[in-house]
């Protein structure tokens, strides 16, 4: 079951149904709610013309199928667009959620943008356990910095098993203190494009990814058993996908897709709302698309996994 909302934002007042699930059964489940289905643009005054750039290859599945294989070429758009956002510092990071034969192949690709001049930055990859992030190391930086105030530009929601329903955690110095160690140990190299091994042992998974995505509010559960159990099970969730709208009739490019459980988001609908803001304001999004919405919907899944 989906519902269509509408969120108070001075930026776009126009939503459509979306969800998002991780798992590709789910996504086959609850296909239904996007199919066909497109946010409406911004208005007019508020919808900026997309700023003259580079040259980009003519043929983008060929280019990045020629470093990365023949089996991503399908993924091709995708991967090549969100690295520029990334360089952009339109997002942090991306989390590729499909396998790739080899970072060095990944290694490769990004050196060869650069290279192009179809990005400016050096980026580091992350390994996280089984999971790789592109993320740009002035960003790791960043995040290492001791003033970062990371208890006002992050909102955990505690969905523990055991709490039974989602709840904003008002105390979590200890988890923020556990996220911090992690990130402490990364070592980032603003000199090459190389991998990184990242060891996230000592902390939630979910949690730090939601962290390097930079989601304005991120799970975190408890997992002693390791088992990942969540309550989120046929708990209504408002899930938001911010769009951008590319050139020449290209298909919409989701920029970011997270969920915020329906019973804690109208304490947290504000926050999303200036979190957006902030991304709309930075204007180098335009170098990418020529149109940037936020949209959202509130489904509701037998299960959910973190």
């Amino acid at each position: 079951m989906a519902r269509h909302h509408t969120i108070k934002c001075d930026l776009i007042l126009e939503l459509s149904p979306l969800s998002y699930t991780r798992s590709v059964e789910s996504y086959q489940q609850h296909s239904r709610y996007i199919k066909g289905q497109r946010p409406e643009s911004l208005p007019v005054s508020m919808a900026s013309a997309i700023t003259p750039g580079i040259d980009l290859p003519t043929d983008i599945r060929q280019f990045v199928g020629t470093y990365m294989g023949k089996k991503i070429k399908q993924n091709a758009r995708e991967l090549f667009t969100n690295i520029r956002l990334v360089d952009l510092h339109v997002k942090p990071s991306y989390l590729l959620d499909f396998g790739v034969e080899g970072i060095e192949k990944l290694v490769s690709l990004i050196e060869e943008m650069k290279t192009r001049r179809y990005i400016t930055n050096i980026l580091n990859i992350l390994q996280l356990g089984m999971d790789v992030i592109i993320m740009c190391p002035t960003i790791i930086k960043t995040m290492q910095c001791p003033s970062t105030e990371w208890e006002s530009k992050f909102t955990i929601v505690d969905v523990s098993k055991r709490r039974g329903a989602p709840e904003v955690m008002c105390k979590c110095v200890h988890v923020f203190g556990q996220l911090k160690q992690v990130i402490s140990t990364i070592d980032p190299d603003f000199e090459h494009i190389r991998l990184v091994i990242v060891d996230c042992k000592t902390a939630n998974l979910t949690t730090i990814f939601g962290l390097l995505l930079g989601y304005p509010v991120v799970y975190w559960f408890e997992n002693e058993d390791g088992l990942m159990a969540n309550c989120l099970d046929m708990e209504p969730l408002v899930n938001f996908k911010v769009m951008g709208q590319g050139q020449k009739n290209e298909s919409e490019h989701c920029v970011y897709s997270f969920s915020i459980p329906q019973r804690v988001f109208a304490n947290l609908q504000d926050k999303v709302t200036e979190w957006f803001k902030v991304i709309y304001d930075n204007s180098e999004w335009t170098r990418v698309f020529c149109d940037l919405t936020l949209t959202h919907t509130t489904v509701q899944l037998n299960t959910v996994a973190l």
